[in-house]
């Protein structure tokens, strides 16, 4: 359903939206510039963004770094609120990427304590 609507969006504007935002896009200096760009798309929202981002990634059709931003999605971050639940004062919506990277960078010696492989 989300995805006819927009579909129907960018074809009300005679891909006038898609050219120019395509065109943004490939200018785009970082990863955090490329996804303002896919939001002006309507109804598409920051996650929705990144995942786009990321096909276009995925598929070469654009050069973006991999490592200069990341959007959280819903279940990761429901998974940092569990992981640091007991964290006082902790509001996860503003500090969601410093924690996933703190996992990020503990992660094998967790493996490591718990005689698990790394995958």
């Amino acid at each position: 359903v989300n995805y006819r609507r927009h579909v129907e969006a960018v074809a009300r504007n005679d891909g006038k939206l898609l050219r120019e935002v395509s065109k943004k896009i490939s200018n785009a200096s970082n990863t955090k510039l490329c996804l303002k760009h896919l939001r002006a798309f309507p109804g598409i929202g920051q996650f929705l963004a990144w995942q786009m981002l990321c096909d276009l990634r995925e598929s070469y059709c654009i050069d973006a770094k991999v490592d200069d931003y990341c959007e959280l999605g819903p279940g990761a971050i429901n998974g940092v609120r569990d992981i640091f639940r007991n964290v006082r004062g902790l509001n996860v919506t503003n500090r969601n990427l410093s924690l996933a990277r703190s996992l990020v960078q503990y992660q094998r010696d967790v493996y490591d304590a718990l005689q698990l492989s790394f995958p």
